[in-house]
């Protein structure tokens, strides 16, 4: 059975709200205009309107809580194919340059707020498991939830976010997909991981990253 994204009202201006009767769920026809605009800040980074599309689909997918690419072309219907999605996070030029002018235009905000409460911003640092199904994509391996007490197979990734104490958001400036040693494990049992790196040292290599490109000193949480 086809399962379609739940879409409200409340994800909408009121000046672009689409037709509902009787909670029917419906994809997403066209990209809201404030989400458009947001996209648009980042539109002569592309050399393709293909990429372009592939970015506004993406950010889409990250507003509401897509992540599986066939889902993503499923549920956007101005979504670009699969293989242009793929193909797209596959370009690590393209994702440094995202990455630098998201960052600049979190420092033109930062800046124009930080003087006035000092107090309102500071650093989180937080790694999460994103689990996998699949045994042999790129960066997966097996990590030890705390939360479920087993073992887990998927990506571990840390992020450094920006939290906004006045509005109660977080807003993520660098990430890293942390890694196993797998070399220690040859005389232990197969597929369980001793050796990694510790989130600790990552942590402050990306804070020191941040740092670099600008950000302030600022609490951690």
């Amino acid at each position: 059975m086809t399962q379609f994204l739940v879409i409200t009202q409340d994800h909408f201006p009121r000046s672009e709200s689409i037709p509902m009767h009787g909670g029917i769920h419906i994809p997403v026809v066209e990209c809201p205009s404030l989400i458009r605009k947001y996209c648009d800040g980042f539109k002569d980074l592309f050399d393709t309107v293909t990429r372009y599309q592939s970015f506004v689909a993406l950010t889409c997918a990250a507003v509401f809580g897509v992540a599986n690419l066939s889902h993503i072309v499923r549920y956007f219907l101005f979504s670009p194919s699969v293989s242009s999605l793929c193909n797209f996070l596959q370009t690590d030029q393209m994702a440094k340059s995202l990455n630098r002018r998201h960052r600049r235009r979190l420092l033109a905000i930062l800046g124009k707020t930080i003087h006035k409460d000092p107090n309102r911003f500071q650093y989180a640092v937080d790694d999460t498991i994103v689990e996998h199904s699949g045994k042999n994509i790129w960066g997966v391996y097996k990590w030890f939830d705390h939360t479920s007490k087993s073992y887990i197979n998927g990506h571990k990734i840390l992020v450094i976010g920006l939290v906004d104490k006045k509005r109660n958001v977080l807003i993520p400036l660098i990430w890293e997909i942390l890694h196993r040693d797998l070399s220690a494990d040859m005389e232990q049992a197969p597929g369980f991981e001793h050796t990694h790196q510790k989130a600790w040292e990552v942590a402050l290599k990306l804070l020191d990253d941040i740092c670099a490109f600008g950000f302030p000193k600022l609490p951690i949480a």
